[in-house]
């Protein structure tokens, strides 16, 4: 009986090879809505087009919670917050800073480097494949991407900042306020639908159809 096989935890030169090397990375792909998609704690839904994100050979359907389905919009404004120092209290670090996109969505480091240039105490993990991880950091403790993406924001020697000094930072900016507003149709924003759009950048962030997949699957 076939099954799928383990996911490992692959080294940054060998997580690069396979992204540059397999093209492995799987883009959204639209999708119509299905019943309870757009459903929200928040009591905010998503707007914009509903996309489904295509898991690579190898690899089953990528786990989407109920309370987060993916757009478009969503996407595209995850991708900027996760590219955007402007998260970290002094504008130096952002979550690409240690899951860079050219080193297998890590840094490459021992050890981490967080604001002004203080070393952590732990490796950062990879954000390939991390959309299936049933924990989040190595310990664990935390229970999905959504909050996972609120650690380092608040963490002193990471990004350094707080969650309300985060809301505040996105809040004043024109742009953000205007892509909120055609992603969750928000004119407040809240940390929770900055960290949901994160997570939904990084759920795309999925590598499979490897030599070993096509031979075996």
């Amino acid at each position: 009986m076939k099954v799928f096989p383990k996911l490992f935890s692959f080294s940054p030169v060998v997580a690069a090879a396979i992204v540059f090397a397999t093209a492995a990375y799987s883009p959204p792909t639209a999708a119509s809505p299905g019943p309870g998609d757009h459903a929200s704690r928040a009591g905010i839904v998503p707007m914009g087009k509903p996309v489904k994100i295509k898991a690579p050979l190898g690899l089953p359907p990528v786990p989407i919670p109920p309370d987060n389905p993916p757009t478009e919009e969503t996407i595209a404004l995850g991708r900027r917050l996760y590219y955007d120092p402007g998260l970290s209290v002094d504008g130096t670090v952002s979550c690409a800073t240690c899951h860079a996109p050219n080193l297998g969505f890590r840094d490459g480091k021992a050890l981490s480097n967080g604001v002004g240039g203080q070393l952590g105490t732990r490796r950062a993990p990879t954000v390939v494949n991390a959309a299936y991880n049933t924990l989040q950091f190595w310990d664990g403790r935390s229970p999905s991407l959504e909050k996972q993406a609120e650690g380092p924001m608040a963490n002193p020697v990471e990004m350094g900042h707080t969650l309300e000094g985060v809301v505040k930072f996105v809040q004043s900016d024109p742009t953000y306020r205007q892509l909120f507003r055609k992603a969750w149709g928000a004119e407040q924003i809240t940390i929770d639908l900055v960290t949901k759009s994160i997570a939904s950048f990084e759920r795309t962030v999925v590598i499979g159809n490897s030599p070993f997949d096509r031979f075996y699957y």
